[in-house]
Order: structure tokens, then C-alpha cells, then sequence
């Protein structure tokens, strides 16, 4: 039997044949607690069922630990099928847009678009965005020029800095596909929970003091 406690701090217990008793906090605490506990019995032999067995239950604790999070809230922009759907991993986010194209013969076509977002490159706008004040809005441009500095991006994809004499180059960021559609991509993230309010006019306004789901990350 092993008892642990998942990231919403619920004390849970999994029976799992073969492996001793633990009350580890953390996966990784839990894994060298095993290894610690094999190392002081070397000689002991052990079954294909058994080590069939063990593994499985290192799978179930894995789970136990990093439970995919899934969230999903529906855009009424046009008729048919719209929406964004999130879903939050241990190490990055998922996206899942459904968007809509005509076609030559003029009808409307459906599609999806996914990206992910690595956990680290969401961090620097995290960061930028807990510098503003509250309840005040900023417009994108700003938004961005502060990310990139907290990312330590100073040029785009085509070598183009984006600091000068003249100040910020937004066009030469918005122009930048790599790394705009991410950075646009962020903030609704950011907006889906709630951390800040992205307006259709391209504003952005800080609501909370911290992100919420940021330390499930570090």
C-alpha cells in the first residue's frame, strides 16, 4: 500500500503489490525512497509478476502526482461548431482552437489550430505581468516589450533586434509569426484563468496578485 498526496494536497492511499508503505510528498521523493529501499537488499530476487506489478504501480503513483488537468469554454463568434479548449499538463499547456476559412467556392470551412506552451516560455510573461499595477490597462505593445525583456529575447527569427535608439520595434513583433502567435496564445491562457482580463481591443488588464496554477509548474 502507498500513501500519497496529489498536487491538491488530498491524502489518497493505492494498493500496489510489492512495493513497502510511503508517505513521500512528491514523486520524485517517492522514486528515491524505492531506490533507497532496493539498494539496501541487492540480493533479493524478484518475479517477472512481481516487477510487472511494481511498475504499474510506479505508473498509478505517477498519475497520482501529475493528473492531467482538462478545461475547456466555448466562443459564440459564429454559428457552428467555436471554441478554445485548454489542457494544463505538468510541463506545458494545450490548445485547441476551432476556427473557420472560406473556401474558393465560397463556403465556410471548419478547423482546428493546436500549439503548446512550454511551461518555461510562459513564465517570462507571468513575470512581466505581476510587475503591473492592478486594475489598470495596458496596451499590448507594452505587454510584449516587457516579455521579451523578462524572456531575454532581443532579436526576432530574422536576426532583427528589437531595441534600438528608436525604442521598441512592436511591428517587427507582431510581424515575427514564432513568436507572436505564442505571446497571443499566452495571454489568453493567462485570461482563461482568470489572472488577467485580454479585451478584443488589444488592452490588457492585470486582475489577480499571482497566477494561480504557476506553482504547480516550478
Amino acid at each position: 500500500m502507498v500513501e500519497v498526496m496529489n498536487n491538491q494536497k488530498q491524502v489518497e492511499e493505492i494498493k500496489i503489490e510489492g512495493v513497502i508503505k510511503s508517505t513521500a510528498k512528491t514523486y520524485e521523493g517517492f522514486m528515491q525512497g524505492k531506490i533507497n529501499h532496493f539498494m539496501r537488499f541487492p540480493k533479493v530476487k524478484y518475479t517477472g509478476h512481481e516487477i510487472e506489478m511494481l511498475i504499474r504501480g510506479f505508473i498509478q503513483v505517477h498519475n497520482k502526482f501529475y493528473p492531467e488537468m482538462k478545461a475547456t469554454v466555448l466562443i459564440k463568434q459564429y454559428k457552428g461548431v467555436s471554441g478554445i479548449e485548454i489542457r494544463r499538463f505538468p510541463n506545458y499547456f494545450q490548445t485547441i482552437e476551432h476556427r473557420k476559412k472560406e473556401n474558393g467556392d465560397g463556403e465556410i470551412e471548419f478547423f482546428e489550430e493546436r500549439h503548446k506552451i512550454l511551461r518555461e516560455d510562459i513564465e517570462p510573461l507571468i513575470k512581466a505581468i505581476e510587475r503591473l499595477e492592478m486594475k489598470k490597462k495596458y496596451k499590448t505593445r507594452y505587454i510584449a516589450q516587457e516579455y521579451l525583456k523578462m524572456a531575454e529575447i532581443e532579436v526576432n527569427s530574422k536576426g532583427r533586434r528589437f531595441f534600438d535608439e528608436k525604442g521598441f520595434d512592436f511591428e517587427g513583433f507582431f510581424g515575427d509569426r514564432k513568436l507572436y502567435i505564442p505571446f497571443n496564445i499566452m495571454l489568453k491562457i493567462l485570461d482563461y484563468y482568470d489572472f488577467i482580463h485580454y479585451y478584443k481591443s488589444g488592452c490588457v488588464e492585470r486582475l489577480k496578485d499571482n497566477f494561480e496554477v504557476q506553482k504547480e509548474f516550478l
